[in-house]
């Protein structure tokens, strides 16, 4: 983005960070990685509780894992949601209706900020999985146990117990779409 080359519009819409880190910040950064194995260690586990528990739901498929083991330390747990009749939007509704916070993506992709003047439609498989599929939990931190992941378990077997009342209620939730991380 250049000032004076760029139209306003695509200046306003450029994505900036800040990256300056205050001094209380940085003391409570170094408190924390001072016990990052204990931490990463609790994620793990409950990261591994929840994708089990999740894994004999047929509609819901984990996102690979495409590091060594040894080495993955999740932040959330993706997955892709495959139910024919029932948005993913309408399923996480009925998540956080349950008391389970979900991600259900990201307001846009990258492509699809002005400043990019990208096509998208190069990224078919992408745009489809943000706007329609893709669902996370961020619950696998600290405090969090995995008595809390099978919560999320026992929240997704009612839902699928309930997929026909679903699937009427459908046509209100479908294009509803909540950016937070739900956390």
């Amino acid at each position: 983005v250049f000032d004076g080359i760029d139209s306003q519009d695509v200046i306003d819409a450029a994505v900036g960070y800040n990256f300056r880190l205050p001094e209380p910040l940085a003391a409570l950064g170094y408190a924390q990685i001072q016990k990052v194995e204990l931490l990463n260690g609790i994620r793990k586990k409950n990261y591994r509780a929840l994708a089990d528990g999740l894994s004999r739901f047929s509609f819901l498929k984990l996102a690979k894992n495409t590091n060594d083991d040894g080495e993955f330390t999740p932040y959330c747990v993706g997955l892709t949601f495959t139910q024919p009749g029932i948005s993913r939007n309408t399923f996480a509704e009925a998540l956080r209706a349950e008391g389970i916070p979900v991600a259900t993506g990201f307001p846009r992709l990258l492509n699809e900020n002005p400043y990019t003047r990208e096509d998208v439609s190069h990224t078919p498989n992408a745009k489809a999985l943000n706007d329609e599929k893709y669902l996370a939990f961020f619950q696998v931190g600290n405090p969090n146990t995995p008595d809390d992941m099978q919560d999320i378990v026992r929240a997704v077997a009612k839902l699928e117990q309930n997929f026909g009342e679903l699937a009427r209620l459908n046509d209100e939730f479908s294009r509803k779409r909540e950016y937070t991380t739900g956390r």
